[in-house]
């Protein structure tokens, strides 16, 4: 009898270890199954039928962008970069440019009570305005509201094949807008393969003067902090300029209260003397010797 109540405490012992450790590891694993995380339920597929009929519409089109790719790729690329040269990524003067960008806020996720849109402006620029709401939904999981996000379009090729952003031939970002006072994350949504990089955003922040002029910003792609999730990474990494996903701006300074900011164009320049170095300590701690 002893040795029988023995072993079936050490089965119970045992057991119990295996469910600990489970449960363990379900809590501190950095797998995820899908780049949009536990909100996935809320983005449903339409059905076989709808996706057929939707992708015959597109073939004819979805060719001819095939082919233009294909004489693109055997066309030479190559330029040489002088100093001044830059580009615009995106005009925002018509409201078919404005429709292609898309507003996300906390209410959209059920963690908030923030509004936001775009629409054009006397100036025939984007204007992004809402009102930022801190208030916390009484759900017993959010501990903090308030963001507005507005993001570019994504780059596609032929058949709804994502491509990056190159911008690997420009040193900075160049945006001009006319806020109202407050601060803005510029973020650099990156394209990344591994799901444990799938939430890496670049981010910088751009304080706005406020009041009817307009401002010219010249941000370095060096001074762009690494982040993921919103939180900002111990080990800083310079910035591959040729993954770019998008780009988006988001607004959570903790202020509640109406917010505006206008943009009239985001664009690339190329300053041949600035020294690309990336801007932030970096450590690379040797764990032999730690």
């Amino acid at each position: 009898m002893r040795n029988s109540s023995h072993a079936i405490g050490l089965l119970r012992r045992i057991a119990c270890h295996q469910c600990i450790v489970l449960q363990t590891c379900r809590k501190i694993t950095v797998f995820e199954d899908d780049i949009k995380g536990p909100w996935k339920h809320k983005f449903k597929k339409p059905n076989l039928w709808a996706r057929s009929k939707r992708a015959a519409k597109a073939l004819p089109g979805e060719l001819v962008k095939f082919r233009e790719e294909v004489k693109e790729h055997f066309q030479p690329q190559h330029w040489e970069m002088e100093n001044g040269d830059y580009k615009y990524q995106w005009r925002l003067n018509t409201q078919q440019a404005i429709d292609e960008w898309i507003v996300s806020t906390d209410q959209d996720m059920d963690q908030g009570y923030s509004t936001g849109k775009t629409t054009l402006s006397n100036q025939q620029c984007m204007l992004f305005h809402g009102f930022l709401n801190t208030k916390v939904p009484d759900d017993g999981k959010t501990r903090y509201a308030g963001y507005v996000n507005v993001k570019s379009p994504l780059r596609e090729k032929s058949f709804a094949r994502l491509e990056s952003y190159d911008w690997t031939n420009f040193t900075h970002l160049i945006i001009r807008c006319r806020g109202d006072g407050r601060s803005y994350d510029l973020n650099l949504n990156m394209n990344n393969f591994y799901d444990i990089q799938w939430h890496d955003v670049y981010s910088f922040t751009l304080y706005t003067r406020g009041g009817p002029y307009w401002q010219i910003a010249k941000i370095p792609f060096s001074k762009f902090l690494l982040t993921s999730k919103g939180r900002l990474q111990d080990k800083q990494q310079h910035i591959n300029l040729d993954r770019i996903k998008n780009f988006s701006i988001t607004i959570s300074d903790d202020a509640q209260g109406p917010f505006q900011l206008e943009l009239d164009y985001i664009g690339l320049i190329y300053d041949a003397h600035h020294n690309n170095t990336f801007f932030y300590e970096m450590y690379d701690n040797d764990p032999l010797l730690s």
